[in-house]
């Protein structure tokens, strides 16, 4: 069995924060409401940083949860102006990153996705 050494563990620990810093920015940019679609008030067609979350959460790990969470109260207050004490920036955050991280680890697990698709 080979040796995991303290190198190894920086190498990981390194590219862990490299890919959650790139994610939040991709994430805050993709949250802008240029970007966003909307077909009538209220209504939104395209929202592409859901899905660039659950890539995450389904391509590298469900754990990113967590991440998940941050980046959506982070956009929320940077470009919404939203307090960090409100509902969408607190309890709605956890829950939708829950729902995401929990849909990915089905996905991976017992209701194995066909990479295929096919």
């Amino acid at each position: 069995m080979a040796k995991v050494t303290v190198m190894d563990e920086k190498r990981k620990i390194i590219r862990h924060l490299a890919l959650s810093i790139i994610f939040l920015a991709i994430f805050i940019f993709l949250n802008r409401p240029e970007v966003i679609l909307l077909s009538h008030l209220g209504s939104v067609v395209w929202y592409p940083a859901t899905g660039l979350a659950f890539a995450l959460l389904l391509g590298v790990s469900p754990y990113y949860a967590i991440l998940v969470s941050i980046a959506g109260a982070l956009a929320g207050t940077l470009i919404y102006r939203q307090p960090l004490t409100t509902y969408s920036e607190t309890i709605g955050s956890i829950g939708i990153s829950l729902c995401y991280a929990i849909a990915a680890r089905d996905l991976r697990g017992p209701l194995r996705i066909d990479l295929g698709l096919r």
